[in-house]
């Protein structure tokens, strides 16, 4: 060692079992290290035990979370690895963390690895390999069911807006417009995150209505169903459903106060209509949410391989 600094270029993932080693001190198991003076404490092995700074045995199979290609899920550094990384048939990495949660209690996590940002997410949440990008979880699901009588108008260009739209047509060639809302939260939804259906309804139908009488075909539309469409915005033939993630609730819909009763209050105060909510659920499977990460974490391996060796 020459005492001079050297600066890290790069930092590379790279996915693979490898043995680690616990440093134990001969002697007194107490020392300090560094001009801080940090006193470091370790388990005298004789006791029975080999644990490390993170908590976890210095097995190859036995590893801290934090220990095996790079940082932890987040929140969860204290959690320990009880199921190794191994790769599946698809090349994705997985593993299952335990730890105490944040209310006390002993939980499991299944995770993958996500190559794109170096770190371990839970599997089976919409927060995972898709980058928070639960919309086009939703998208998906909504558009694998869509009947012959339904187009089905994304998300647009700018910030804000209905995450998605179906506009249904009956045998008179009439319109229902549906606004969607696409949320992925743990527990009840709360009314200050659905202002796209509420606050702002009103300029977002404005917005709505342009994109479809300037581009009809790009939804699949004829002309007279466009017209149509137009017709059920101005007229207010409207409805509202919610597409949630599997941890997701809205509450009862019968009370008063209910999430659902909230917003109906709050459309009708700024169009003067009543929408009947009469499909408000549509709740995404876990099964489906699982399917469509694995599907992005075997496209993001394929882009790390295109990209060639670093």
């Amino acid at each position: 060692m020459t005492g001079h600094e050297i600066g890290v270029v790069r930092v590379v993932a790279v996915a693979g079992h490898a043995t680690v080693y616990t440093l134990t001190v001969s002697g007194d198991h107490t020392f300090f290290v560094g001009a801080a003076a940090v006193l470091v404490h370790n388990t005298d092995p004789a006791a029975g035990s080999s644990c490390g700074a993170n908590g976890a045995n210095s097995t190859p199979n036995d590893r801290s979370a934090i220990d095996f290609m790079g940082r932890p899920t987040k929140s969860r550094a204290n959690y320990r690895v009880i199921v190794p990384a191994e790769q599946d048939a698809k090349g994705v990495w997985r593993r299952t963390v335990a730890g105490i949660n944040s209310q006390g209690n002993l939980e499991e996590v299944q995770e993958v690895f996500d190559t794109s940002k170096g770190q371990w997410v839970e599997r089976g949440t919409t927060r995972g390999l898709r980058g928070g990008d639960f919309e086009g979880i939703a998208r998906s699901y909504v558009e694998q069911d869509l009947g012959s009588n339904e187009r089905y108008i994304p998300k647009g260009a700018r910030q804000g807006g209905f995450d998605g739209v179906v506009v249904r047509f009956d045998e008179n060639g009439e319109a229902l417009v549906i606004l969607q809302e696409y949320k992925d939260e743990s527990g009840y939804l709360q009314i200050d995150i659905v202002t796209a259906i509420t606050e702002n309804i009103a300029t977002n139908l404005d917005e709505l209505e342009g994109r479809i009488n300037a581009s009809p075909a790009a939804f699949g539309m004829t002309r007279s169903q466009a017209n149509a469409a137009i017709r059920a915005i101005k007229q207010r033939r409207l409805d509202v459903q919610f597409v949630i993630g599997p941890k997701t609730y809205l509450g009862p819909s019968g009370r008063k106060n209910s999430l659902l009763k909230t917003i109906q209050t709050a459309i009708r105060d700024k169009l003067g209509v009543t929408v009947p909510l009469e499909e408000p659920t549509l709740k995404v499977s876990q099964e489906f949410v699982t399917q469509q990460e694995d599907l992005a974490a075997a496209a993001q391996l394929d882009d790390v391989a295109g990209e060639g060796a670093p």
